[in-house]
């Protein structure tokens, strides 16, 4: 009897027991599809190995685990690598290498473009010192012991002829902090920030053999990036065999997955899958959701659909142990288009389409932090997106070349501090495929913004309150004076008052006054370090100065915006002695300073309450508008941060909550309110709580055009390429302020000139003109229209200013309409640009030829005029051969239809 009852019993546990294997076991591929796309992952690691446009196939060429990289490292298995020496398949690198400080401005942090002289094979490196390699103080030389900068390791290899035709591997056991590293002066891959604990991480980089001189000599160049402290070259240092040389990585291990199927008919949440896996002390717990979107692009008439695939992180510490989480990459399979797959990093200085070849097999990571990237098949009329827009961490984003795809790696800038059992929810990347044209593509990135809550119904969740923002004009002063003279001598509040009929001539409409705060005796003093946001500093004028100045500008049309200072006060101040919990600390709980200060944490709900009074104060007492937000990016770290946050809130998530803090200030002194945070990150989540945001990158595709040299026709279409592109990835009505100069750039940072004397009083004419007739809102930095008020050399171009401008107030396709920039094409290296406003039409051209040319005009079918009027001189203008004199500008108006 007992028997009976079991048998039954034993068959069930059995088949559960066999269900439950099978969950984890499955021979078959885990999937998750919807009527477009199949996603595909390996039953035992849940490694993402498969994205299917169903009209295609599939998409990746290389897998990628489905949890972040970088939770554990590799580890070199010196072993195997003496092994691989022993069998004729490897050569030990470890000895004496040539060894010197790269000097400054020689080189640039991060991503490579060209070699630099020191990677080349032809450099002479025989002045340098001899040093050991590997290189570290625990292991050789102490040569960067607390040494900060780039410093240069170069060797000699005798490649095998036997090897001829093959791929090599490179193996470092580490590199302290961060590296490029170069073969016969060909990038073969570099480390960043981007990747966790990248000091003490194993790097495994492919040298392609067409890189290599097999029987010969050949150069390998190490540029080591030493942060703090200790650096240098760890080793093992082996070259060898592609297939010989493999780091050993860490076990994935697949615990359960749960599938939940599409549902029919439904345009929300198409599937699901959940995986949970483990690794090393973690556990892992990634989400895959399918989202399905159309975009209508109403003119020209376009209509695509496509399908978003969302991945999202949550991390548990597994271990009995306190663990720091440092850093998660999201890496994507390495993913091809279809032929000749091309790379778009839009609205960065990587202007234009990328070929994999130039992105080689070390990372190109573009300057922003943004992380919006394209991979494009004109071919194939294909493309895939990728974004990480975290409202947290930065997420920059990594691109490498596999040979047949592009590996993409979005890089989370994430730092916690968790207990045993303690979970973190990371941010969540969107992937999306779409089949049509580049600008499809590029227009598709409108479905992520919608599905992280950027924008919906077809504008920014948030919209600006201040009316017309987009027709304003911006005036940047300081009314101690300008940087050249220490920003003293310029006469105070009076001054301002004084040159108020020049701006006003200008048709300027908001004065920003930089920083005017309490901030010392002026013998010792920073405008950038105020005391306190509530005083005025004296140096500058009185209160009543200050409203007289704010009354004269309201009469004659301006309004005032102030300059705030969230990243802290001097520790010798009340503010800092009152409010220690307000300030980061390191990891060791010490302090942190930045720029000469305190640093104070912008996430920390004290300290934003008093910035949020302090607007509140400042609006009531002096009229301010609003404030451009001074480090908006973020504070550093803090290791001791507010309950609920972790130590890289501070970053991202403490900039973005200040931004709204101070919003909420002046918001509840008046209704309409203009917020302009101070971020060169180009992250498209400050549209969140940003009014307009910096166009940073405009500015320093200006500055790479010109370091470059390049042509007047390449100047045109670069830029003309560059605001294309960025016009269909920027959130539905997003504003950029564009600009030429800032009180940082004609002092210290960047070009650390005036654009006067960077580009010449004609060129740099022409760049200011640029920037007040192409969409969003022009700025002009105090001293760019007339050298005289910093004591420099040039001509005073304010009646130029002020005729352009004037010609965008008087014209509503220049002040309101929507920037075209393909659809008229100009020659000789004329910049063009079609505004339109309803019915109104005008035509923009910018010349960047230093001789007079003439240039034909190219227009749409719709415009078949053989003249038209130029707004600025009131010229009649053959459209077949406009006579453009030396960096002229003209605005052609298209009579209404």
């Amino acid at each position: 009897m007992i028997c009976d009852l079991l048998h039954p019993l034993l068959l069930i546990a059995t088949i559960l027991l066999l269900c439950a294997s099978l969950s984890v076991h499955a021979a078959e591929p885990i999937r998750l599809e919807s009527d477009t796309v199949r996603l595909e992952f390996g039953p035992d690691t849940g490694a993402w190995t498969g994205l299917f446009d169903k009209s295609a196939g599939n998409l990746v060429v290389e897998p990628a685990a489905s949890i972040p990289t970088g939770l554990v490292a590799p580890r070199v298995d010196v072993k195997a690598l003496d092994a691989a020496v022993a069998a004729g398949q490897a050569l030990a690198l470890e000895g004496e290498w040539r060894f010197a400080r790269e000097p400054k401005k020689t080189g640039a942090y991060g991503a490579p473009e060209g070699a630099p002289v020191f990677a080349a094979a032809a450099f002479d490196d025989s002045a340098w010192d001899k040093t050991p390699v590997p290189s570290r103080p625990d292991v050789g030389d102490r040569k960067l012991h607390n040494q900060i900068g780039r410093f240069w390791y170069r060797t000699t290899v005798n490649v095998p002829a036997a090897w001829a035709g093959k791929d090599l591997a490179l193996i470092v056991g580490a590199i302290d902090d961060f590296d490029e590293t170069w073969f016969n002066g060909q990038c073969i891959g570099h480390t960043t920030s981007g990747t966790p604990q990248a000091w003490q991480t194993p790097r495994r980089y492919i040298i392609p053999a067409n890189f290599i001189h097999f029987g010969q000599p050949n150069t390998l160049a190490i540029c080591v990036i030493n942060m703090a402290f200790d650096g240098g070259i760890v080793g093992p240092v082996r070259l060898g065999l592609a297939p010989a040389l493999k780091l050993v990585e860490p076990e994935v291990k697949l615990l359960s997955y749960r599938v939940q199927a599409p549902k029919k008919g439904k345009r929300g949440d198409d599937g699901t899958l959940e995986m949970d896996m483990s690794i090393g002390a973690w556990r892992v717990h990634t989400a895959y959701e399918l989202h399905r979107f159309m975009m209508i692009q109403l003119e020209p008439h376009r209509m695509y659909e496509g399908c978003l695939i969302s991945r999202t992180f949550t991390i548990e510490n597994a271990s009995d142990k306190f663990q720091v989480l440092r850093g998660a990459g999201y890496a994507l399979p390495a993913l091809s288009a279809g032929p000749s797959t091309k790379v778009i990093f839009p609205d960065t200085r990587r202007v234009g389409d990328q070929p994999l070849e130039k992105l080689g097999p070390g990372f190109a990571a573009p300057d922003p932090k943004d992380g919006l990237i394209f991979l494009f098949s004109e071919e194939a009329k294909r493309g895939v997106g990728a974004w990480l827009p975290s409202d947290e961490e930065y997420a920059p984003v990594l691109a490498a070349s596999t040979g047949s795809g592009a590996k993409i790696t979005h890089s989370l800038e994430v730092t916690a501090l968790l207990k045993p059992g303690e979970k973190a929810k990371l941010g969540t990347q969107h992937v999306w495929i779409t089949r049509g044209s580049r600008d499809n593509l590029l227009d598709s990135a409108h479905s992520a913004f919608y599905q992280a809550g950027l924008c919906r119904d077809g504008v920014l969740a948030r919209q600006s309150t201040w009316p017309r923002l987009n027709e304003s004009i911006i005036y940047c002063a300081h009314p101690g004076g300008m940087p050249e003279h220490g920003f003293v001598g310029y006469g105070g509040f009076k001054a301002l008052k004084a040159y108020i009929p020049t701006l006003q001539k200008m048709g300027v409409d908001i004065l920003w006054l930089l920083p005017i705060f309490e901030h010392g005796d002026g013998k010792k003093w920073n405008l950038y370090s105020p005391f306190d946001h509530f005083k005025i500093s004296p140096l500058y004028g009185t209160p009543e100065e200050l409203k007289d100045l704010s009354d004269t500008a309201k009469a004659a049309g301006m309004r005032l915006m102030f300059d705030l200072v969230p990243h802290g006060p001097p520790d010798i101040t009340p503010l800092a002695k009152e409010h220690p919990e307000w300030t980061c600390l390191d990891e060791s709980g010490k302090p942190t300073y930045v720029w000469g200060q305190l640093a104070f944490d912008n996430a920390h709900p004290g300290w934003q309450d008093y910035m949020r009074r302090a607007s509140e104060f400042n609006a009531k007492e002096y009229g301010v508008i609003g404030a451009r937000i001074d480090c908006a990016a973020g504070s550093p770290l803090n290791w001791k941060p507010q309950p609920g946050q972790r130590p890289s809130f501070s970053t991202l998530g403490g900039g973005l909550g200040m931004c709204r803090a101070i919003r909420e200030g002046f918001l509840k002194a008046q209704q309409n309110v203009v917020i302009l945070p101070e971020e060169y990150t180009g992250a498209r989540v400050f549209y969140r709580v940003a009014d307009l945001t910096y166009d940073a990158q405009l500015f320093l595709v200006m500055i790479d055009l010109q370091a470059a040299n390049a042509s007047p026709k390449e100047w045109a279409a670069t830029l003309q390429r560059f605001l294309h592109d960025q016009s269909l990835t920027l959130p539905p009505g997003a504003i950029k302020m564009r600009w030429t100069a800032n009180h940082d750039t004609v002092s210290w940072t960047f070009q650390a000139k005036r654009t006067i004397k960077a580009y010449g009083a004609e060129r740099s004419r022409a760049l200011l003109a640029l920037c007040c007739l192409i969409d969003g809102v022009p700025m002009i930095y105090q001293g760019e229209e007339n050298p005289a008020l910093y004591g420099g050399q040039g001509p005073s171009i304010v009646d130029d200013l002020a005729k352009i401008i004037a010609c965008r107030k008087r014209l509503p396709a220049l002040s309101r309409g929507a920037a075209d920039y393909q659809s008229v094409q100009a020659t000789g290296g004329v910049f063009a640009c079609l505004r339109s406003w309803e019915k109104d039409k005008a035509i923009v051209l910018v010349s960047f030829n230093p001789e007079p040319v003439k240039t034909a005009l190219t227009l749409p079918a719709d415009l078949s005029m053989k003249t038209l009027k130029d707004e600025i001189t009131g010229e009649s203008i053959d459209v077949s051969a406009v006579p453009m004199a030396n960096h002229q500008v003209r605005v052609l108006s298209v009579p209404r239809p």
